[in-house]
């Protein structure tokens, strides 16, 4: 690689960790003034300006142009299992659903079992269509990694998506969501909507 652009590269890593100033909204994309620009334009295939430019774009909205980024900083360093992942979730953010459930199959094929991963790969199941998938993952993960509002959520859009409102599991999930955050708005609204259900005139009770 460049040596120069591997400097850049530095440069615009530190940019955005703030080590640096961060470059003026006004001179994004000035490849003279902004570090994350100019690192591509000496290198367009570095892993670490790629990642760099696609993060700075997700998180100003762009999810496009970030899965783009993304995609090319795993390409260029195919050995990164971290880079691998962030260009799964840049083609969700971007709504590539069945992308991005294809790239995260190839991440939990890399470390299969490994939590970091499940919860990326259980909502790009469920967000490409495949809410068993989504399950089977989350019921996978160990019992301490249960016990979050980002899981307790997600099992609940999961159940949801499975028709499951009107039986035991989903109070289960609805219980375990009160413990781990009891003042939880998404849970109240999901409650009150699974009580309708309940007083629907001939539909089963729960199970």
């Amino acid at each position: 690689a460049d040596p120069y652009a591997i400097l850049l590269a530095g440069r615009s890593a530190a940019s955005w960790y703030g080590l640096l100033p961060a470059t003026p909204e006004p001179l994004r994309g000035d490849k003279r003034r902004d570090p994350v620009a100019r690192a591509l334009l000496v290198d367009p295939d570095t892993a670490v300006g790629n990642w760099i430019s696609g993060r700075r774009e997700l998180v100003d909205g762009r999810a496009g142009a970030a899965a783009l980024r993304l995609e090319l900083a795993s390409f260029a360093r195919p050995s990164s299992l971290l880079l691998m992942a962030d260009a799964a979730a840049g083609l969700s953010a971007a709504g590539r659903f069945e992308a991005a459930w294809t790239a995260w199959l190839l991440v939990e094929a890399a470390r299969p079992g490994d939590p970091r991963f499940a919860l990326g790969v259980a909502r790009a199941a469920l967000a490409a269509g495949h809410p068993e998938e989504a399950r089977a993952r989350l019921d996978a993960l160990p019992g301490p990694h249960q016990r979050t509002v980002e899981v307790a959520s997600l099992r609940a859009r999961v159940a949801e998506a499975l028709g499951l409102e009107s039986s035991s599991y989903y109070d289960q999930i609805l219980a375990i969501w009160q413990q781990v955050d009891p003042a939880d708005a998404e849970r109240e609204a999901r409650i009150a909507g699974a009580r309708r259900l309940d007083e629907e005139p001939g539909r089963p009770r729960r199970l």
